[in-house]
């Protein structure tokens, strides 16, 4: 196994031990599903990520699953939009091609809910239907 998959492994092992809160920030104003709350303002049911519902889900008030885009669900034009952005010309199609990715594609997937991080395959994000 080359160093570089040895690495990218390591990277995506340590993306599903990490506690969906270390994301949040990274997903605000995204859509999602509130759950055990004992908030007075966010009942269970969908909402989107404000900085108030976050710091909610930071003190333990409720709890947030995020509804993101899988990677493969690009679609021709964000991938255009994409390759406008893309200095490598690289393919960005899996979680172990991010490295490839600067800070302004990083933030364009972002903003597109994109899983960035395996949330959904490590059950704290659910797969949005597009």
């Amino acid at each position: 196994m080359s160093s570089e998959n040895s690495f990218l492994n390591f990277l995506a092992k340590q993306s599903r031990m990490h506690n969906i809160n270390d994301f949040m920030h990274l997903y605000l104003k995204c859509w999602g599903t509130v759950y055990d709350s004992k908030h007075e303002k966010y009942k269970d049911g969908g909402w989107a990520l404000s900085a108030e519902l976050l710091s909610a889900v930071l003190l333990g008030e409720c709890k947030f699953k995020p509804h993101l885009r899988k990677l493969s669900d690009l679609t021709t034009d964000e991938w255009n939009e994409m390759g406008r952005r893309v200095r490598t010309g690289q393919n960005i199609r899996t979680a172990g091609d991010l490295w490839k990715m600067n800070a302004s594609e990083t933030n364009y997937l972002l903003l597109q809910r994109f899983d960035l991080f395996d949330l959904i395959e490590s059950g704290l994000a659910i797969e949005a239907k597009t």
